[in-house]
């Protein structure tokens, strides 16, 4: 088994505690073998949002809540593992285009997600003036 796939089983495991039943993600940024920060994708009530008198319920994505765990560390140049945790079916776990964003400015240059056939590896490039590739 590959480093990959040992990270990648490690992040469908923890998916599994997902508080959102639909769509249980896990996300590992890594340094080498070690694993540098963990997240997890959950329901939660953020304060500014309120309508009609009550809190709206948002999704907080693994990859920010990843992020999030190494807000003042350096990890330009890390990898990190995207993985979805299924019963059975759709396994695709590619970050949406506000979390790849966040992932590229923090220098992170390297993805890998699990995908239906197995895992995906993606290289990341960021361009001048806020324009963002990936490839």
């Amino acid at each position: 088994m590959t480093r990959h796939e040992k990270f990648l089983n490690l992040a469908t495991e923890i998916a599994s505690n997902s508080t959102v039943t639909k769509s249980r993600h896990a996300a590992l940024i890594t340094k080498g073998k070690y694993i540098v920060a963990i997240g997890i994708n959950s329901k939660t009530t953020h304060p500014v949002m309120f309508y009609k008198g009550g809190s709206k319920k948002i999704h907080l994505h693994a990859e920010i809540d990843a992020l999030n765990n190494v807000k003042y560390k350096d990890v330009s140049g890390c990898v990190m593992y995207i993985a979805r945790h299924a019963a059975k079916g759709h396994n695709f776990s590619r970050p949406c285009k506000i979390c790849l964003q966040a992932i590229i400015e923090r220098g992170i240059k390297k993805i890998i997600y699990t995908s239906d056939t197995g895992y995906i590896t993606e290289h990341l490039l960021r361009q001048e003036k806020k324009n963002f590739l990936y490839g």
